[in-house]
């Protein structure tokens, strides 16, 4: 039986390029939080609108006026340096705290 003979494989040159890596997607967001996204996008929106106006030398009522927002929020919006971000809520209090370890050991004892 004859043996096949064994030929030099041609090299290539370059190796085979590789696909470029895929990005993942972008995590999409709950309904909440993609509110709350666009919410804070609307406020930045008013709040650099505001220090533009500032900066052009238009009183704060003017500016109320104009952006159709309270002189209150143009007030808070004119001695804020950063953007004020919006703080997040604590949790309130539960019926069911004084009764959290009575029933964590009653879970942890099955």
């Amino acid at each position: 039986m004859p043996t096949p003979s064994l030929a030099p494989c041609p090299v290539s040159e370059a190796p085979p390029a590789l696909p470029p890596p895929e990005v993942p997607p972008e995590p999409s967001l709950t309904k909440t939080a993609q509110a709350s996204q666009d919410w804070r996008t609307r406020r930045h929106a008013r709040y650099t609108a505001v220090q533009e106006l500032l900066a052009q030398g238009m009183r704060m009522r003017a500016i109320a006026k104009q952006l159709q927002l309270s002189r209150k929020t143009v007030r808070q919006f004119a001695v804020a340096e950063p953007f004020p971000e919006r703080g997040t809520r604590r949790a309130g209090r539960s019926k069911l705290d004084p009764f959290i370890p009575y029933l964590e050991q009653q879970l942890a004892a099955g």
